[in-house]
C-alpha cells in the first residue's frame, strides 16, 4: 500500500471517529433514501484534496477501486458516477457559498 493512501486511510479513520456518534435527521419527505450521506460526501471530498483528483470520474474511478476507500467512506452499494457528481457539486456549493 501507497504511504499516500495510508496517510488517506489515517484521515477517514479520524473523521469516522469524530462523527461516530453522529445520526442524519432525516427530511420530511418519504421519498428514496439518499445513496450518501453529507459526511461521506466530506470523506470523498478530503480524498478529492489530497490525491488532487480534479474530476469526478477520477475520484468515482479511484473510490470504486480501493476497497479501503470504498469502505471507510461506508458505501456498500457503488454509486453511480452521475449521481455522485449530482450530489458532491450540490453539498459543495452549500459548504463554499
Amino acid at each position: 500500500m501507497k504511504k499516500e493512501t495510508k496517510k488517506i486511510i489515517k484521515i477517514l479513520k479520524l473523521i469516522n471517529s469524530i462523527f461516530s456518534n453522529y445520526e442524519e435527521v432525516s427530511p420530511d419527505n418519504r421519498g428514496r433514501k439518499p445513496k450518501c450521506n453529507e459526511i461521506t460526501l466530506f470523506k470523498i471530498f478530503i480524498i478529492m484534496k489530497l490525491t488532487n483528483t480534479t474530476t469526478i470520474k477520477g475520484i468515482w474511478r479511484l473510490i470504486m477501486q480501493n476497497k479501503h476507500y470504498k469502505k471507510l467512506c461506508k458505501l456498500e452499494d457503488d454509486i453511480s458516477r452521475s449521481t455522485l457528481s449530482r450530489a458532491l457539486s450540490d453539498k459543495i456549493d452549500q459548504w463554499f457559498d
